[in-house]
Protein backbone atom coordinates (compact mmCIF):
# COMPACT_ATOMS: atom_id res chain seq x y z
CA UNK A 1 0.00 0.00 0.00
CA UNK A 2 1.38 3.41 -0.99
CA UNK A 3 2.51 5.67 1.81
CA UNK A 4 0.28 8.78 2.14
CA UNK A 5 1.96 12.07 1.22
CA UNK A 6 3.38 14.20 4.00
CA UNK A 7 1.09 17.18 4.72
CA UNK A 8 2.11 20.64 5.88
CA UNK A 9 0.02 20.01 8.99
CA UNK A 10 2.14 16.93 9.79
CA UNK A 11 5.37 18.89 9.46
CA UNK A 12 3.97 21.71 11.62
CA UNK A 13 3.14 19.26 14.40
CA UNK A 14 6.58 17.64 14.29
CA UNK A 15 8.42 20.99 14.23
CA UNK A 16 6.16 22.56 16.86
CA UNK A 17 5.19 25.52 14.71
CA UNK A 18 2.09 26.78 12.92
CA UNK A 19 0.96 25.45 9.57
CA UNK A 20 1.24 29.02 8.24
CA UNK A 21 4.93 29.08 9.15
CA UNK A 22 5.51 25.78 7.36
CA UNK A 23 3.69 27.05 4.27
CA UNK A 24 5.80 30.21 4.27
CA UNK A 25 9.11 28.31 4.52
CA UNK A 26 8.33 25.48 2.11
CA UNK A 27 5.94 27.12 -0.35
CA UNK A 28 6.90 30.77 -0.04
CA UNK A 29 3.41 31.95 0.87
CA UNK A 30 2.75 35.11 2.83
CA UNK A 31 5.68 37.03 1.40
CA UNK A 32 5.87 40.46 3.03
CA UNK A 33 3.32 39.50 5.70
CA UNK A 34 4.92 36.57 7.51
CA UNK A 35 8.38 36.36 9.04
CA UNK A 36 9.87 33.10 10.30
CA UNK A 37 13.12 33.17 12.26
CA UNK A 38 16.22 31.16 11.34
CA UNK A 39 15.82 28.69 14.21
CA UNK A 40 12.20 27.88 13.27
CA UNK A 41 13.11 27.70 9.59
CA UNK A 42 15.85 25.17 10.37
CA UNK A 43 13.41 23.07 12.42
CA UNK A 44 10.84 23.10 9.63
CA UNK A 45 13.33 22.09 6.96
CA UNK A 46 14.77 19.36 9.17
CA UNK A 47 11.31 17.96 9.93
CA UNK A 48 10.36 18.06 6.25
CA UNK A 49 13.52 16.20 5.27
CA UNK A 50 13.13 13.57 7.99
CA UNK A 51 9.52 12.94 7.01
CA UNK A 52 10.33 12.68 3.29
CA UNK A 53 8.27 15.70 2.26
CA UNK A 54 7.94 16.19 -1.51
CA UNK A 55 7.02 19.78 -2.52
CA UNK A 56 3.83 20.30 -4.47
CA UNK A 57 5.03 22.26 -7.50
CA UNK A 58 1.51 23.11 -8.60
CA UNK A 59 0.80 24.69 -5.22
CA UNK A 60 4.04 26.65 -5.39
CA UNK A 61 3.25 27.98 -8.83
CA UNK A 62 -0.28 28.89 -7.78
CA UNK A 63 1.11 31.00 -4.95
CA UNK A 64 3.76 32.50 -7.23
CA UNK A 65 6.37 31.11 -4.86
CA UNK A 66 9.91 29.98 -5.48
CA UNK A 67 10.22 26.31 -6.32
CA UNK A 68 13.49 25.73 -4.53
CA UNK A 69 14.94 24.24 -7.73
CA UNK A 70 17.87 25.27 -9.92
CA UNK A 71 18.16 23.85 -13.43
CA UNK A 72 21.70 22.98 -14.51
CA UNK A 73 22.31 22.60 -18.22
CA UNK A 74 25.57 20.88 -19.14
CA UNK A 75 26.39 21.52 -22.76
CA UNK A 76 29.90 20.20 -23.30
CA UNK A 77 31.19 16.66 -23.27
CA UNK A 78 32.68 16.76 -19.80
CA UNK A 79 34.41 13.61 -18.51
CA UNK A 80 32.18 11.64 -16.15
CA UNK A 81 34.60 12.29 -13.29
CA UNK A 82 34.40 16.06 -13.83
CA UNK A 83 30.60 16.01 -14.08
CA UNK A 84 30.27 14.04 -10.87
CA UNK A 85 32.57 16.40 -9.01
CA UNK A 86 30.82 19.53 -10.26
CA UNK A 87 27.38 18.12 -9.52
CA UNK A 88 28.48 17.33 -5.98
CA UNK A 89 29.74 20.91 -5.57
CA UNK A 90 26.47 22.39 -6.85
CA UNK A 91 24.33 20.13 -4.67
CA UNK A 92 26.30 21.10 -1.55
CA UNK A 93 26.00 24.82 -2.30
CA UNK A 94 22.29 24.51 -3.11
CA UNK A 95 21.48 22.56 0.04
CA UNK A 96 23.05 25.24 2.19
CA UNK A 97 20.37 27.60 0.83
CA UNK A 98 17.53 25.06 1.01
CA UNK A 99 17.67 24.38 -2.73
CA UNK A 100 17.82 21.27 -4.91
CA UNK A 101 19.25 20.89 -8.42
CA UNK A 102 17.94 19.18 -11.53
CA UNK A 103 20.47 18.70 -14.32
CA UNK A 104 20.65 17.57 -17.94
CA UNK A 105 23.32 17.08 -20.63
CA UNK A 106 22.56 18.44 -24.09
CA UNK A 107 25.77 17.99 -26.16
CA UNK A 108 24.90 21.17 -28.11
CA UNK A 109 21.92 19.45 -29.78
CA UNK A 110 19.03 21.94 -30.39
CA UNK A 111 16.33 19.34 -29.73
CA UNK A 112 17.88 18.53 -26.35
CA UNK A 113 18.05 22.24 -25.52
CA UNK A 114 14.34 22.60 -26.21
CA UNK A 115 13.36 19.46 -24.30
CA UNK A 116 15.49 20.38 -21.30
CA UNK A 117 14.24 23.94 -21.09
CA UNK A 118 10.64 22.72 -21.47
CA UNK A 119 11.27 20.42 -18.51
CA UNK A 120 12.78 23.25 -16.49
CA UNK A 121 9.70 25.37 -17.18
CA UNK A 122 7.34 22.60 -16.10
CA UNK A 123 9.28 22.31 -12.84
CA UNK A 124 9.09 26.08 -12.34
CA UNK A 125 12.83 26.30 -11.66
CA UNK A 126 13.94 29.56 -10.07
CA UNK A 127 17.02 29.88 -12.25
CA UNK A 128 19.12 28.15 -14.91
CA UNK A 129 22.86 27.57 -14.78
CA UNK A 130 24.55 26.81 -18.12
CA UNK A 131 27.92 25.09 -18.04
CA UNK A 132 30.29 24.37 -20.89
CA UNK A 133 28.86 26.61 -23.59
CA UNK A 134 30.97 26.34 -26.74
CA UNK A 135 32.85 29.68 -27.03
CA UNK A 136 32.32 29.59 -30.78
CA UNK A 137 28.64 28.60 -30.70
CA UNK A 138 25.95 30.68 -32.35
CA UNK A 139 23.54 32.02 -29.71
CA UNK A 140 20.82 32.77 -32.25
CA UNK A 141 17.68 30.88 -31.31
CA UNK A 142 19.21 29.31 -28.24
CA UNK A 143 19.34 32.52 -26.22
CA UNK A 144 15.64 33.13 -26.76
CA UNK A 145 14.87 29.79 -25.10
CA UNK A 146 16.54 31.00 -21.91
CA UNK A 147 15.05 34.49 -21.96
CA UNK A 148 11.86 33.16 -20.39
CA UNK A 149 13.74 32.62 -17.11
CA UNK A 150 14.28 35.56 -14.80
CA UNK A 151 17.63 34.31 -13.51
CA UNK A 152 20.30 32.81 -15.78
CA UNK A 153 24.03 32.27 -15.29
CA UNK A 154 26.45 31.10 -17.97
CA UNK A 155 29.95 29.75 -17.45
CA UNK A 156 31.41 30.93 -20.73
CA UNK A 157 30.43 33.62 -23.24
CA UNK A 158 27.00 35.10 -22.64
CA UNK A 159 24.37 35.91 -25.23
CA UNK A 160 22.55 38.36 -22.94
CA UNK A 161 24.08 41.21 -20.88
CA UNK A 162 21.45 40.70 -18.18
CA UNK A 163 22.64 37.18 -17.44
CA UNK A 164 25.35 36.43 -14.93
CA UNK A 165 28.41 35.16 -16.79
CA UNK A 166 32.04 34.24 -16.33
CA UNK A 167 33.83 34.35 -19.71
CA UNK A 168 36.52 31.81 -20.46
CA UNK A 169 39.87 33.36 -19.37
CA UNK A 170 41.86 32.50 -22.51
CA UNK A 171 43.97 35.67 -22.50
CA UNK A 172 44.85 35.08 -18.85
CA UNK A 173 46.08 31.57 -19.68
CA UNK A 174 48.56 33.00 -22.18
CA UNK A 175 49.68 35.63 -19.66
CA UNK A 176 50.43 32.94 -17.08
CA UNK A 177 52.34 30.82 -19.60
CA UNK A 178 54.50 33.68 -20.88
CA UNK A 179 55.24 35.01 -17.39
CA UNK A 180 56.37 31.58 -16.19
CA UNK A 181 58.55 30.91 -19.24
CA UNK A 182 60.22 34.31 -18.80
CA UNK A 183 60.74 33.59 -15.10
CA UNK A 184 62.56 30.37 -16.02
CA UNK A 185 64.89 32.21 -18.40
CA UNK A 186 63.20 31.63 -21.75
CA UNK A 187 63.18 34.44 -24.28
CA UNK A 188 62.02 33.09 -27.65
CA UNK A 189 58.48 31.88 -27.16
CA UNK A 190 55.82 30.16 -29.24
CA UNK A 191 52.10 29.42 -29.05
CA UNK A 192 50.65 26.34 -30.80
CA UNK A 193 47.04 26.58 -32.05
CA UNK A 194 44.88 24.08 -33.92
CA UNK A 195 42.67 26.74 -35.54
CA UNK A 196 43.50 30.43 -35.39
CA UNK A 197 39.97 31.44 -36.43
CA UNK A 198 38.25 30.17 -33.27
CA UNK A 199 37.26 32.82 -30.71
CA UNK A 200 39.24 30.92 -28.08
CA UNK A 201 42.33 30.87 -30.31
CA UNK A 202 42.02 34.57 -31.11
CA UNK A 203 41.92 35.40 -27.39
CA UNK A 204 44.84 33.07 -26.60
CA UNK A 205 46.88 34.66 -29.40
CA UNK A 206 46.01 38.19 -28.30
CA UNK A 207 47.00 37.48 -24.70
CA UNK A 208 50.21 35.78 -25.84
CA UNK A 209 51.34 38.63 -28.09
CA UNK A 210 50.38 41.29 -25.52
CA UNK A 211 52.46 39.58 -22.85
CA UNK A 212 55.41 39.16 -25.21
CA UNK A 213 55.39 42.93 -25.74
CA UNK A 214 54.98 43.51 -22.00
CA UNK A 215 58.26 41.67 -21.37
CA UNK A 216 60.03 43.34 -24.34
CA UNK A 217 60.84 39.97 -25.91
CA UNK A 218 61.50 39.07 -29.52
CA UNK A 219 58.23 38.78 -31.48
CA UNK A 220 56.28 35.69 -30.45
CA UNK A 221 55.72 32.88 -32.94
CA UNK A 222 52.32 31.28 -33.50
CA UNK A 223 52.57 27.71 -34.78
CA UNK A 224 49.71 26.41 -36.93
CA UNK A 225 49.01 22.81 -35.86
CA UNK A 226 45.69 22.48 -37.64
CA UNK A 227 45.12 18.73 -38.21
CA UNK A 228 44.38 19.44 -41.88
CA UNK A 229 47.97 20.66 -42.23
CA UNK A 230 50.05 18.59 -39.83
CA UNK A 231 47.91 15.49 -39.28
CA UNK A 232 47.10 14.05 -35.86
CA UNK A 233 48.69 12.31 -32.88
CA UNK A 234 52.42 12.11 -32.28
CA UNK A 235 53.09 12.75 -36.00
CA UNK A 236 51.47 16.18 -35.66
CA UNK A 237 53.38 16.83 -32.43
CA UNK A 238 56.61 15.92 -34.22
CA UNK A 239 55.92 18.56 -36.87
CA UNK A 240 55.15 21.06 -34.08
CA UNK A 241 58.39 20.40 -32.17
CA UNK A 242 60.48 20.42 -35.37
CA UNK A 243 59.05 23.78 -36.42
CA UNK A 244 59.58 25.18 -32.92
CA UNK A 245 63.26 24.21 -33.07
CA UNK A 246 63.68 25.47 -36.65
CA UNK A 247 62.34 28.86 -35.56
CA UNK A 248 64.72 28.95 -32.60
CA UNK A 249 62.05 28.75 -29.91
CA UNK A 250 63.03 27.86 -26.36
CA UNK A 251 59.55 27.93 -24.82
CA UNK A 252 56.20 26.63 -26.10
CA UNK A 253 52.61 26.92 -24.83
CA UNK A 254 50.36 24.25 -26.35
CA UNK A 255 46.58 24.08 -26.54
CA UNK A 256 45.97 21.33 -23.98
CA UNK A 257 47.68 18.57 -22.00
CA UNK A 258 47.11 15.97 -24.71
CA UNK A 259 49.16 18.05 -27.14
CA UNK A 260 51.64 18.68 -24.33
CA UNK A 261 52.14 14.96 -23.67
CA UNK A 262 52.60 14.29 -27.39
CA UNK A 263 55.06 17.16 -27.64
CA UNK A 264 57.14 15.57 -24.87
CA UNK A 265 57.14 12.25 -26.76
CA UNK A 266 58.12 13.99 -30.01
CA UNK A 267 60.91 15.91 -28.30
CA UNK A 268 62.28 12.66 -26.87
CA UNK A 269 62.25 10.99 -30.31
CA UNK A 270 63.92 14.01 -31.91
CA UNK A 271 66.57 14.29 -29.20
CA UNK A 272 65.34 17.71 -28.08
CA UNK A 273 66.09 18.36 -24.41
CA UNK A 274 63.13 19.43 -22.27
CA UNK A 275 63.27 22.00 -20.78
CA UNK A 276 66.93 22.86 -21.60
CA UNK A 277 66.30 23.32 -25.32
CA UNK A 278 62.52 23.63 -25.33
CA UNK A 279 60.30 24.20 -22.29
CA UNK A 280 56.69 23.05 -22.75
CA UNK A 281 53.47 24.15 -20.98
CA UNK A 282 50.09 22.45 -21.37
CA UNK A 283 46.59 23.42 -20.32
CA UNK A 284 43.88 21.81 -18.10
CA UNK A 285 46.22 20.20 -15.53
CA UNK A 286 44.92 16.72 -16.30
CA UNK A 287 45.96 13.84 -14.05
CA UNK A 288 48.34 12.60 -16.75
CA UNK A 289 50.61 15.63 -16.24
CA UNK A 290 52.25 14.19 -13.12
CA UNK A 291 52.81 10.76 -14.70
CA UNK A 292 54.72 11.99 -17.76
CA UNK A 293 58.52 12.03 -18.01
CA UNK A 294 59.35 14.80 -17.62
CA UNK A 295 56.19 15.80 -15.77
CA UNK A 296 54.23 18.47 -17.63
CA UNK A 297 53.85 22.03 -16.39
CA UNK A 298 50.21 22.96 -16.99
CA UNK A 299 47.61 25.60 -16.30
CA UNK A 300 44.56 24.63 -14.30
CA UNK A 301 41.52 26.54 -15.45
CA UNK A 302 40.20 26.15 -11.90
CA UNK A 303 36.74 25.43 -13.30
CA UNK A 304 35.39 23.85 -10.13
CA UNK A 305 35.96 26.96 -8.05
CA UNK A 306 34.97 29.36 -10.84
CA UNK A 307 31.77 27.39 -11.50
CA UNK A 308 31.01 27.12 -7.78
CA UNK A 309 31.42 30.86 -7.29
CA UNK A 310 29.17 31.68 -10.24
CA UNK A 311 26.57 29.21 -8.97
CA UNK A 312 26.60 30.96 -5.57
CA UNK A 313 26.14 34.32 -7.30
CA UNK A 314 23.10 32.93 -9.15
CA UNK A 315 21.57 31.74 -5.87
CA UNK A 316 22.36 35.09 -4.30
CA UNK A 317 20.53 36.91 -7.09
CA UNK A 318 17.51 34.60 -6.80
CA UNK A 319 17.34 35.09 -3.03
CA UNK A 320 18.27 38.79 -3.27
CA UNK A 321 21.30 38.26 -1.06
CA UNK A 322 24.85 39.58 -1.26
CA UNK A 323 27.36 36.76 -1.73
CA UNK A 324 30.66 38.56 -1.20
CA UNK A 325 32.28 36.04 -3.57
CA UNK A 326 35.80 36.82 -4.77
CA UNK A 327 36.21 35.62 -8.39
CA UNK A 328 38.48 32.61 -8.84
CA UNK A 329 41.23 32.55 -11.46
CA UNK A 330 43.31 30.01 -13.41
CA UNK A 331 46.58 28.88 -11.80
CA UNK A 332 49.83 27.54 -13.28
CA UNK A 333 51.25 24.32 -11.82
CA UNK A 334 55.05 24.27 -12.41
CA UNK A 335 56.64 20.88 -13.12
CA UNK A 336 59.71 19.38 -14.77
CA UNK A 337 58.89 20.36 -18.39
CA UNK A 338 59.81 23.95 -17.47
CA UNK A 339 61.82 23.58 -14.23
CA UNK A 340 64.01 20.60 -15.10
CA UNK A 341 63.98 16.96 -14.00
CA UNK A 342 63.64 16.58 -10.23
CA UNK A 343 62.49 20.16 -9.75
CA UNK A 344 58.99 20.92 -8.43
CA UNK A 345 57.31 23.75 -6.55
Amino acid sequence: MAKPPVRLKDIAEKAGVSRMAVSHVLLGTGQGRISVGEEKTARIRKAAEEMGYVPNRAAQMMHGAKSGLIGILYESRYPVEGLSRLNHTFIQIAQQKGYSVVSAMTHYLPERHEDTIRTFRSLNVDGVFCLGQDPDADWNGYGSLLDSFEHVAVLGPSGNPEWLSEPYPFETLSHLAVDHLVETGKRRLGLALTDEDYCSSIERKQGFLDRIRHHNLEPGVVLDINPNRVGKGVAAATVMVKEACEKGLDGLFVQNDLYGSRALSAARMLGVGVPEQLAIIGQNNDAICETLLPSLTSISLNWDEIAGNLFQQLLGRILDQETGIVPAAPILIPRESTLGVGNFR
